[in-house]
């Protein structure tokens, strides 16, 4: 593995040039590298994760927002969730700043799952950490999977068939206490918002969903998940970080919290 701060600087002036980056794409698509990442280190693809470490963005820059939120969540709940955790980023900025975290990750894509796997290795995370290599599903136990499109692959019609698990199994698994859950699955929050919609989470747990636009990758609904949640009397609902939610446009991606009453 190659560190990439030790790189960086050569490979941005490097990255403006067109022809060395589609040459790049093919000499480097199996290179793993490692990223300093909250006192740890985050493995990534060399080629698929370029924006990380090619330009002025680094993973714990990304979405730093939603990972301060969710770390801020997380004390006082031993348990997080994460539901689409891609190659880790939420997973491991938890881990590496809540030493009393415990984490249930669950990404059905091959190359993030590796990644991820990698990553809890080289951070000596592995106790505090189960990682599945599955979907979350709204009760199949196999889902159809497109490994390539929308960042680290979707759930679709027609596609891989990927194995998979209830979400009811997952919280019961991650349970016993109150629960932090974070949901981000590229549209697919629908089926599984409506799921656990009435499902009786222990007082004080908290979820974290992204919704995504109308249609996106045909399945995204933000209005259809946000009147399903306003329709329950044990879950509150808010915009990440607090405050109250107005109307959602159906057009944009939306992080909102559940908070089970």
């Amino acid at each position: 593995m190659i560190r990439t701060n030790r790189i960086r600087a050569f490979a941005h002036r490097l990255h403006r040039i067109e022809i060395l980056r589609r040459c790049a794409k093919q000499i480097c698509r199996h290179w793993i590298l490692t990223q300093n990442f909250h006192g740890g280190l985050i493995a990534l693809n060399a080629v698929s994760h370029s924006w990380a470490w090619t330009g002025q963005r680094t993973y714990e820059t990304f979405d730093r927002e939603l990972q301060d939120r969710l770390l801020a969540l997380s004390l006082g709940r031993p348990h997080f969730l994460d539901i689409g955790a891609n190659i880790g980023a939420m997973t491991l900025s938890i881990l590496l700043r809540n030493r009393s975290a415990k984490v249930i990750a669950v990404e059905p894509g091959v190359e993030a799952y590796r990644l991820l796997t990698r990553s809890l290795r080289i951070n000596h995370l592995e106790a505090r950490a189960e990682l599945l290599n599955v979907a979350a599903s709204a009760g199949d136990s196999h889902l159809n999977f497109d490994p390539d499109g929308s960042v680290s692959g979707h759930v679709v019609s027609n596609g891989i068939a990927v194995p998979a698990i209830d979400i009811r199994e997952l919280i019961q698994r991650a349970s016993g206490a109150n629960l932090l859950i974070k949901i981000d699955v590229e549209g697919y929050e629908v089926p599984l918002i409506q799921t656990i919609a009435n499902w009786s989470l222990p007082a004080g747990s908290c979820a974290v969903v992204e919704l995504h636009p109308l249609g996106f990758n045909s399945i995204g609904n933000p209005i259809a998940c946000v009147d399903q949640i306003r329709a329950l009397e044990k879950v509150s609902m808010s915009v990440l970080g607090g405050g109250q939610i107005g109307e959602i446009d159906p057009n944009e991606f939306t992080q909102i919290e559940l908070h089970w009453k």
